[in-house]
């Protein structure tokens, strides 16, 4: 799924078009990322994303929090702190969905010519890095951004993350906001998935990063740039209309 570089950046953009500056840029920002704080907590994905992976059905996450949660259903009868947070939140549920489904399933699932196997995965996390590299390119942007993360007060009521945890999260946003893009975090952000895919030890993850460029170029062929821009707007416009329907 997309990283937290890629969904901050989707997220501003959604909120430049919808003139979402109503002073709490910060906890939206933060909002954009936070499915993902099951990193930090080490809880099941389901429990943040409400989504579940193995399913094949027809899914929602959106609609599954609002069941879960129905106190935050309703955009209008929240404070505007937590307003900003969820509306951000509901830009990332849309993305990664919008990337299992069009992009991880059919071209790196289990179902696909890959076979879900682990260098699919490693493979999979590589397009997104690089996916993620373009996104921060916009030093000014990616600034903005952390500078209304360090802002943001968090007083947030979400019913199923708390302020203590929201806090801690921040300050690893904020970290990936400011850090301009550099393909040596990779070995941190996939580390799971070399170990799976046997790369264990240091020099083995050194050798395997020495070889990232002709990985990149076998991923772009599998998946082509024109998939990727076109995975960005669908995900754009499906991000933006979940947003429009929650605020309206």
């Amino acid at each position: 799924m997309p990283p937290l570089g890629l969904h901050m950046a989707m997220a501003r953009r959604i909120g430049l078009e919808l003139g979402l500056s109503d002073g709490y840029q910060g906890e939206y920002i933060l909002g954009s990322t936070a499915p993902d704080i099951r990193v930090l907590t080490k809880t099941d994905r389901r429990l943040t994303h409400f989504f579940d992976l193995w399913n094949f059905e027809v899914q929602s996450g959106r609609r599954a929090m609002f069941s879960e949660h129905p106190e935050i259903a309703d955009a209008k009868l929240l404070d505007p702190a937590t307003r900003a947070f969820m509306t951000g939140y509901l830009t990332h549920l849309e993305a990664d969905e919008a990337w299992i489904l069009d992009i991880y399933r059919p071209y790196f699932g289990a179902d696909s010519p890959l076979a879900g196997s682990s260098q699919a995965n490693v493979l999979d996390r590589i397009i997104q890095f690089e996916m993620e590299q373009d996104a921060r390119a916009d030093a000014e942007a990616m600034g903005e951004s952390a500078e209304a993360l360090r802002r943001a007060v968090l007083d947030v009521e979400c019913g199923f993350l708390d302020r203590e945890t929201l806090l801690r999260w921040r300050e690893i946003t904020v970290d990936v906001a400011s850090r301009p893009p550099d393909w040596a975090r990779f070995r941190q952000v996939a580390s799971r998935h070399l170990k799976d895919a046997g790369l264990e030890t240091v020099e083995a993850v050194d050798a395997f990063m020495e070889t990232i460029p002709e990985l990149l170029e076998e991923t772009r062929r599998h998946v082509s740039r024109e998939r990727l821009e076109q995975f960005l707007e669908d995900a754009h416009q499906r991000s933006r209309e979940a947003v429009r329907e929650y605020l309206q």
